[in-house]
């Protein structure tokens, strides 16, 4: 039987004001949308989930495989994203054959999987840190445990992820410091007079305990005090 390539469709869902939404959605501002792809596009370049090189035709891309360079490629592997249909779309030909090809899109599907779940934190994080008001998407009702920066967290595969969790793109736990009182102090109170004069500007309205700071470096981190 004759090669043939090999097709898929992703479709594209991104966290806008308050929800997951398809960015070709009527109801969005045109800034919050190119916002999102922005985002995208500049995680695309980043190479940390894909290695790609920008094609000739707007909003596309070919896949540089692992141990290749784009001069001698193993395979043939485009990427469209297509803003009109709010997808993303691959299209493979391996020289050997289709199965190999149907498992370079299984890669990028999972791949793409990883670079969304970042975009969408970062998008959650930016919310947070503009609003002052967690998502559930983002940090739990009870959050248990001290978070960290989105630039240091390596997200996994989010359909390997606990799907009965709602905070589906909570950050990774990336630092933690336990702190000496003197023994006069009470810790309670202490921890009531921080969170009412030091941290009160940082405070996330709907989250007791939890603080949102963004750095010189426009790094956002969100934190609890226990």
């Amino acid at each position: 039987a004759p090669d043939i390539v090999v097709t898929s469709k992703i479709p594209l869902l991104i966290f806008v004001r308050d929800k997951m939404r398809e960015p070709s959605n009527a109801t969005l501002g045109e800034n919050e949308v190119s916002s999102a792809y922005n985002l995208i596009i500049g995680e695309l370049h980043r190479g940390e989930f894909m290695t790609v090189k920008r094609a000739t035709k707007a909003s596309s891309y070919y896949m540089i495989p692992d141990n290749s360079d784009d001069k001698s490629l193993a395979y043939w592997a485009f990427i469209y994203i297509q803003r009109s249909e709010a997808k993303v779309a691959i299209a493979v030909y391996h020289p050997a054959g289709n199965q190999a090809a149907a498992d370079v899109v299984e890669e990028f599907r999972i791949a793409w999987n990883k670079l969304m779940h970042r975009v969408n934190q970062l998008l959650l994080l930016k919310s947070l840190n503009v609003t002052r008001v967690a998502s559930a998407l983002l940090i739990p009702e009870h959050p248990q445990k001290e978070l960290g920066t989105i630039s240091q967290s390596k997200p996994t595969d989010p359909h390997a992820r606990n799907i009965s969790s709602s905070a589906q793109y909570e950050c990774e736990e990336v630092f933690r410091r336990r702190f000496h009182l003197n023994h006069r102090c009470e810790i309670n109170t202490t921890i009531l007079e921080l969170e009412s004069s030091v941290l009160h500007q940082f405070a996330v309205a709907n989250r007791k305990g939890v603080f949102v700071y963004r750095d010189e470096k426009e790094n956002i981190v969100y934190m609890t005090l226990a």
